[in-house]
């Protein structure tokens, strides 16, 4: 039984365990905290602003 997703979500299987996801998302605090809580296992490769959002995000958090 597979999982359905929708039509703007593609999934790369790259090996196991691994694969990659292209979604659409809202940037925002609350997706940052839905992928920390993934934990280390999850890497956003583009775009780079996003990235360097969230790397801004964790060194705050750690600075605390």
């Amino acid at each position: 039984r597979g999982i359905r997703l929708p039509n703007y979500v593609f999934v790369w299987i790259t090996g196991k365990p691994d694969f990659v996801v292209h979604i659409m998302v809202a940037v925002s605090k609350q997706f940052f905290g839905w992928l920390f809580g993934l934990g280390s296992g999850v890497k956003i490769v583009e775009p780079a602003e996003v990235v360097q959002q969230y790397k801004d995000m964790a060194k705050e958090i750690l600075e605390q």
